[in-house]
């Protein structure tokens, strides 16, 4: 964070930044508030943008803290995203150290997600997660994790049947698609993923799939249904 830093948007001068795809720089705060919109785009250049397009540099650990301390009072929506993150937080210490990494993929598995996927993204740090309202285009980016944590703890309160589906961003750069049939992982980077028996989506094993763009970016199950 640079010492000179000050957002254009909120004004404070203490918090981590964060760019979005047009390179004007923000609060990671604001940001995320900008993210919340159906539409949203640059306060500065009005540029669109989409959530899905963030490159994130921190996790909404004190999300809260830093809605309390813009030093107004807040919307109903700053409330509700309040509320959200206190009920995130109270369900992260719950569940704090309960599982192990096995416990996690078989956790994961039962709610819905194949083998592969649930020994992809297991014990990885959920930094976003957004719901579709499209089953081909993902048109609702609307943020629901307000608290960094695993992907089981979110998937309590992000049911992957509430929506058509989900996607979730990682802390180590990674994103793990659930939108059935279409499944895939993108990795972060040096990731080995063969590990986990996926192949890319390139590959003629591959699970086939014309629909989402960048394909040999993301691994997918193999259509045989076997072991990679």
């Amino acid at each position: 964070m640079s010492s000179d830093f000050e957002c254009p948007v909120c004004l404070e001068g203490n918090a981590e930044e964060q760019a979005l795809p047009c390179k004007h720089v923000f609060c990671h705060v604001c940001v995320r508030r900008l993210a919340l919109n159906c539409a949203p785009r640059c306060p500065l250049c009005r540029q669109d943008f989409q959530p899905a397009d963030l490159q994130w540099t921190t996790a909404p650990l004190a999300l809260n803290l830093a809605l309390r301390s813009i030093g107004r009072l807040m919307s109903q929506e700053e409330l509700e995203i309040a509320e959200k993150v206190e009920q995130q937080e109270l369900l992260l210490r719950r569940r704090q150290g309960q599982t192990s990494l096995e416990e996690q993929v078989a956790e994961l598995q039962r709610a819905g997600i194949p083998g592969p996927f649930a020994r992809a993204v297991a014990g990885k740090v959920v930094i976003s997660g957004r719901w579709r309202t499209s089953k081909w285009v993902q048109c609702d980016n609307r943020e629901h994790v307000f608290v960094a944590q695993v992907l089981t703890s979110v998937l309590e309160f992000c049911k992957l049947a509430d929506a058509l589906g989900w996607t979730f961003d990682f802390a180590d750069g990674s994103t793990y698609v659930h939108n059935p049939p279409l499944l895939r992982y993108r990795p972060s980077p040096g990731e080995d993923v063969q590990l986990y028996g996926l192949v890319n989506a390139e590959d003629p094993l591959a699970v086939p799939n014309s629909i989402f763009p960048n394909q040999e970016s993301w691994w997918v199950l193999r259509k045989d249904g076997g072991a990679a």
